[in-house]
């Protein structure tokens, strides 16, 4: 039977630990919202696409690749999106131009994504594992909003992806479900924009409870 291996960290790993493990404990005790959820939910330093239920269920409708975590290959397809976010082309555009928008609203796709968050009934002992599909996935997600939240659906509609979201997150918390993926306040110890969550589907967390 072989030894088990020792890990010798040396001083500037350490440093870096304990660092990080200030940098944890302050975004836990911050009084602030953490900025993910701010940015989401505030009205300033808006992008030029708002990334909004209506917007994601005609990008279903068309089976964008946006969905899909990836740029439109076709120029038709670049241009429905396009129109899908109210964005109008007045002239010919060059073909970076049309890669620098692809980009813009792939942006906004996943930055409205990246704030599923994966809750857990605390009842429930199983969980589930499966990646976030986001094809289909916003009629559960509406019929939360209407007939648990009682938010008008035309209302619903105009929400930004990451608010629905957000709403049903913070609505599972208020209800003592536990979080399977990094929560919120712990999101910006980490660089960059937060990832999708793995741990539930945005359908799977309006479905519960």
């Amino acid at each position: 039977m072989s030894e088990p291996e020792t890990i010798t960290l040396d001083s500037g790993s350490l440093e870096d630990l304990y660092a990080l493990s200030r940098e944890i404990a302050e975004q836990e005790q911050s009084p602030w919202e953490p900025r993910c959820v701010s940015a989401m939910f505030s009205t300033v330093r808006q992008k030029r696409f708002r990334f909004t239920m209506q917007a994601w269920i005609d990008l279903d409708a068309i089976r964008s690749p946006l969905l899909d975590g990836a740029i439109p290959r076709k120029l038709e397809e670049i241009d429905e999106a396009l129109s899908i976010f109210g964005f109008e082309v007045r002239e010919e555009l060059e073909a970076d131009e049309y890669i620098a928008l692809s980009e813009e609203m792939l942006e906004v796709v996943n930055q409205g994504f990246a704030m599923s968050l994966g809750m857990r009934d605390p009842n429930e002992k199983e969980s589930s594992s499966a990646r976030p599909e986001h094809f289909g996935n916003w009629l559960p997600l509406v019929a939360c909003m209407v007939t648990q939240f009682k938010i008008p659906y035309e209302t619903v509609l105009k929400m930004k992806v990451g608010e629905a979201l957000a709403l049903v997150a913070c609505s599972r918390h208020n209800q003592g479900w536990e979080s399977e993926g990094t929560p919120y306040k712990l999101r910006e110890s980490e660089e960059g924009a937060p990832e999708p969550e793995a741990a539930a589907t945005p359908a799977e967390d309006a479905n519960n409870g």
